[in-house]
């Protein structure tokens, strides 16, 4: 693989091709590890994004735990290397909770905790990386790989160096080095060589230093470690210059150049134009230490100027200059046409919302017929000019497609449709000709029975949906979901409604008939008291929890809110959220699911007081409105609430079951929006996951 990178590549795609034709997801997981790290090495690790993608999709559709969780530490590692730690954190939780599930994945572990540790060096928080790395070094053993171990420990080192700390990490530099020589690793002896020549060049030992270098540059250059022979030339550079000859110094860093050039290293070449213009400076020539400091400042531009869109876009939406993916979310799911408008009103306005919200192209909902043959196409927004078709699709033609819809709790995540296992059926005869690439599919189900589901199509180069995604498209498809509830209920409604002018005819009719009709009329009556007591419950409490659905505590939110402008009283917002909630559908089922949710949903209301309020938001999430508290009192009764479920027991689920809550508090403000303040609890209660889950952050 080291030795012949271009035929190993080769051989993986012909690997993919014939995987995707026989159906065999667990070869094509294989090839994709093996072409990723490849890529990787060869320093074009994102170019292999796609691929990676690809495969995820397929093991996490074969339940093959283990390649997943080693296929999402490589794509965090890819968005690592690419500077965007959000997406990095994201993948390497997910891949540690992967490993933990799979029960032998210690060294994709080990890999992750490895990779986060990396992140928060990256961040400046040295003693952090430490500790997670010092972590991962304790259960390395376990893995029995010296490759890993030899990861780890320069890693390790690497955090010491920034501590002040330059013997313990020359000594455990020095470890990695002969776990590398022994077995002949030399990409990390390459590496390793490197870190102990720039301690040496620290510490003003400069043959030591050169020594370790030239060494370092020998490694490098036999398995064609492009980044590595790049920075030690700079290194070895810097030591020529430390000794005085700033000519060698020159040549030196002009040959790192050269790589970091052809390879595309921007950060990397403009460091090295800034040192050779100071070794030019040096030799009293300052032609060249002039078009070197030009060269050096023109591709420092070139980088901030490729952070500006991100980093306007990223002011603007702090700014509130334009509507956030958040905020467009809360606004669409308290739009008076979700619970009150028309069927197909209320669905257009969704998947309008949803183009804009998701930033795709495509986004439409289909219904199931009443013996679940076949999905129609009901409502369908297309942005950019696309081909509108309103399309059928029969199960017999997309079996797979509609196995998923019936059973599979989780959405479908097609980075790559056309070789998706649920949607590679729909490849042929739809997606291929309205040009789709990269789909997200949401089951709809109402009363627990699946209704619909919604699509989110994108065209042109394949999306790799992020988590983020995922989590959007869940929420647009539950105000989707709430809106087929509430024409139903509605419908419900006129039903009853009819019910009553006939039994009020009926009395009227019957009224000078015999009495022994009247008993029977009385009963009617009753019943229909007992329908109407029912509708008065469905529109204000949730069915399975028992406690205010979302609707009726938005509408308390907005009461108090003008109590508190009135009156100036400060209350608080509380959004909470069951952690790992997902896990205990996939582990226990949704008999156990819905058990949690309602058991969690009665102790918030028990725990509150009389004046404050609890509702279900939506899945897994509850709001309580904490009247009169202002945010250390709110924090007081949401801590309160955290004990108190971090207590439960469920006996029908196992005596070890546990849950926990993370939480968000946030105290309103004399002037804002409602919103904002559910906002600002979304976002305590967001660090709350982010920072470990079972807290309160406010």
């Amino acid at each position: 693989m080291h030795a012949q990178p271009q035929e190993a590549l080769r051989l993986c795609e012909q690997v993919f091709a014939e995987a995707w034709q026989m159906r065999e997801p667990l070869a094509h997981v294989l090839a994709a590890e093996r072409y990723g790290l490849i890529m990787d090495h060869l320093g074009r690790g994102i170019e292999a994004r796609n691929a990676l993608f690809d495969a995820l999709q397929a093991a996490q559709s074969a339940h093959l735990f283990a390649g997943e969780a080693r296929l999402l530490e490589q794509i965090a590692r890819g968005y690592y290397t690419e500077g965007q730690y959000r997406q990095a954190i994201q993948y390497w939780a997910h891949c540690a909770e992967v490993s933990e599930q799979s029960g032998r994945e210690v060294k994709t572990w080990i890999s992750a905790k490895v990779g986060l540790g990396q992140i928060y060096y990256a961040l400046g928080d040295f003693e952090s990386a430490a500790a997670l790395h010092r972590e991962a070094l304790a259960r390395v053993h376990e893995a029995g790989d010296p490759y890993l171990d030899a990861k780890v420990k320069i890693n390790l080192g690497v955090d010491l160096i920034p501590l002040q700390r330059s013997s313990e990490a020359t000594e455990v530099f020095m470890a990695a080095l002969d776990l590398c020589l022994l077995h002949q690793f030399s990409d990390y002896a390459a590496e390793t060589s490197f870190r102990l020549g720039q301690i040496q060049l620290e510490q003003g030992e400069l043959k030591h230093a050169f020594a370790f270098l030239d060494a370092a540059l020998g490694h490098a250059r036999d398995v064609d470690y492009r980044w590595g022979e790049a920075n030690i030339l700079a290194c070895q550079a810097e030591v020529f210059a430390r000794q005085g000859d700033h000519a060698t110094a020159l040549q030196t860093v002009r040959r790192a150049q050269v790589i970091a050039n052809a390879d595309r290293f921007s950060h990397m070449l403009h460091q090295q134009h800034f040192a050779a213009a100071r070794y030019a400076e040096a030799m009293g020539d300052v032609v060249t230490a002039l078009t070197e400091l030009k060269l050096a400042h023109h591709g420092e531009r070139n980088l901030l100027a490729g952070s500006v869109p991100e980093r306007n876009k990223e002011l603007e939406d702090k700014a509130g200059l334009r509507p956030s993916a958040n905020r467009m979310l809360v606004e669409l799911s308290n739009h008076v046409l979700i619970e009150e408008g028309a069927q197909d009103e209320a669905l257009a306005l969704i998947t309008g919302e949803s183009c804009r919200i998701m930033d795709v192209e495509r986004a439409s909902v289909w219904l199931l017929d009443h013996d679940m043959q076949q999905l129609r196409c009901v409502s369908l927004c297309v942005l950019g000019g696309g081909r509108v078709r309103k399309a059928t699709l029969a199960r017999e033609a997309c079996p797979a497609f509609f196995d998923w819809l019936a059973r599979d709790p989780n959405p479908m995540i097609a980075h790559d449709a056309e070789h998706h296992p649920y949607s590679w059926e729909l490849a042929q005869g739809y997606l291929q000709e309205i040009g789709i690439r990269s789909m997200l599919a949401f089951a709809i189900r109402v009363a627990g029975k699946p209704r619909g589901a919604l699509l989110l199509g994108v065209t042109g180069p394949q999306r790799n949906w992020t988590p983020d995604d995922v989590m959007k498209g869940q929420q647009l498809a539950d105000v989707a979901t709430r809106a087929l509830a509430s024409q139903e209920r509605r419908l419900f409604q006129q039903q009853i409604s009819t019910l009553n002018d006939e039994l009020v005819r009926t009395n009227e009719a019957l009224e000078a008939r015999v009495r022994d009709r009247t008993a029977a009329l009385e009963k009617r009556n009753t019943e229909l008291l007992a329908l109407n007591e029912t509708i008065r419950v469905m529109a204000t409490v949730d069915e399975l929890t028992g406690i205010y659905n979302r609707r009726h505590i938005v509408e308390r939110l907005r009461q108090e809110e003008a109590r508190s402008e009135r009156g100036e009283h400060p209350f608080c917002v509380c959004l909470i959220d069951i952690d790992y909630f997902k896990d205990v559908n996939d582990r226990y089922g949704h008999g156990a699911g819905d058990e949690v949710l309602r058991v969690v949903a009665q102790t918030a209301r028990a725990t509150i007081r009389e004046t404050d309020c609890v509702g279900r938001y939506g899945g897994e999430e509850f709001l309580m409105l904490l009247t009169g508290a202002d945010l250390d009192g709110g924090r007081y009764i949401a801590e309160r609430l955290r004990v108190a479920t971090a207590a439960l027991r469920f006996p029908r689920i196992g005596n070890d079951f546990r849950v926990t809550i993370s939480l968000g508090v946030a105290c309103h403000v004399l002037g804002e929006h409602i919103e904002q303040t559910i906002n600002r609890a979304d976002e305590s209660l967001y660090r709350a996951k982010a920072e470990g889950r079972n807290r309160v952050v406010s």
